[in-house]
């Protein structure tokens, strides 16, 4: 069930941009190569995979049940690289591991199995998540709004049941920042963590 979730908050956030006004007859390989181009200033390589993946699911869905007569564009688009080394998506196992090590002790960091959990569940950058406040998260529309992105400009993010549950569960701290860890504390405690995991060589 949390995966389906995830799903539709995702699937919500797709359903906000300006392309999914356009009927699926009006979308043309130039339309999607256009959102996927802006995507790329917003977020990682492999979420807008994803959500490409997303709107060429929903089309070939459209054609086979509904009888909706179109080519699906999407095809015609160029996918970005998929991600390698430090990018690579850690599977579930892997994930399960590295967030153990991770868990709060006397002697871990407070924050690190956070800001994991936060970046996996919103693909949210090590340098967006360090500058969260928690003015910025609004826990019933489940949103972030994020002010200092990679392209200069504001954006909303949505936030997952399991974003959500984690964030309720942080103290708050005094300066307001969700996260309160220096961008060398937050290397080096990630280090630390996939060497104890087993997971030398991920970043």
């Amino acid at each position: 069930m949390k995966g389906a979730k995830d799903d539709a908050i995702r699937l919500n956030a797709i359903c906000r941009r300006a392309i999914c006004k356009c009927s699926i007859a009006a979308l043309t390989s130039v339309k999607i190569a256009a959102y996927r181009d802006q995507r790329l200033k917003e977020v990682a390589a492999g979420t807008v995979i994803r959500e490409l993946a997303y709107l060429s699911s929903i089309i070939n869905h459209a054609r086979r049940e509904w009888g909706i007569h179109t080519s699906n564009p999407v095809t015609l688009v160029r996918r970005p690289t998929q991600p390698k080394g430090r990018d690579r998506i850690a599977s579930p196992d892997e994930l399960e591991r590295l967030l153990m090590e991770l868990s709060p002790t006397m002697r871990r960091n407070p924050w690190m199995q956070a800001v994991v959990v936060l970046a996996v569940e919103t693909a949210m950058r090590r340098s967006e998540l360090l500058a969260l406040l928690w003015p910025d998260v609004n826990l019933e529309r489940r949103t972030a709004t994020l002010h200092m992105t990679k392209n200069g400009e504001a954006r909303v993010v949505p936030l997952s049941t399991s974003a959500i549950q984690t964030l309720k569960s942080l103290p708050r701290s005094i300066g307001g920042s969700v996260f309160p860890i220096t961008s060398y504390a937050l290397a080096a405690n990630f280090k630390r963590a996939t060497v104890r995991a087993g997971l030398p060589n991920f970043h």
